[in-house]
């Protein structure tokens, strides 16, 4: 059964007042934003079928090339890494969005692809997961190796 409008409407009210609450919690000093930020970290994804192939698109800005492991687990793309911190530890923030330490996210394959042709590249800030559709999965974990473009 699909959730009614309101429910959904609900759920993002929820999660903006949510949202707010953590906002001022760190602002007024109450909670170190430092200390959360692992577990609620978000890598926004994007997955498309084009020309026969699954293109999934991850933003992950600011990682090094040893930070970053990209793996495929049956129809999962596992994505782990960690973002350093690079200022200093007795910095003052009066505003702090951007998200440093672990992270992970599992994505679900919508449709079967050849895991073993997947390839993967880092440019700007964005990890591209290109892969040829087939007909069944397979059940074997098996890395990635990740091409970073702009490493220096």
């Amino acid at each position: 059964m699909k959730p009614s409008t309101s429910r959904f409407e609900e759920l993002l009210q929820l999660r903006e007042e949510f949202n707010s609450l953590l906002r001022l919690l760190t602002e007024t000093g109450v909670i170190d934003r430092r200390d959360i930020v692992p577990h609620f970290m978000e890598l926004p994804v994007d997955i498309i079928d084009k020309d026969g192939e699954l293109n999934i698109f991850v933003e992950i800005p600011g990682v090094s090339p040893g930070n970053l492991s990209v793996s495929v687990l049956r129809d999962v793309v596992i994505v782990e890494g960690r973002r350093d911190n690079t200022y200093p530890e007795a910095v003052k923030f009066h505003c702090m969005e951007r998200d440093f330490g672990e992270f992970s996210r599992l994505i679900e394959l919508p449709r079967p692809v050849d895991t073993r042709s997947l390839k993967a590249t880092y440019s700007g800030g964005v990890l591209t997961l290109v892969a040829p559709r087939i007909s069944e999965r397979r059940g074997r974990r098996a890395p990635i190796e990740v091409e970073f473009l702009d490493a220096e």
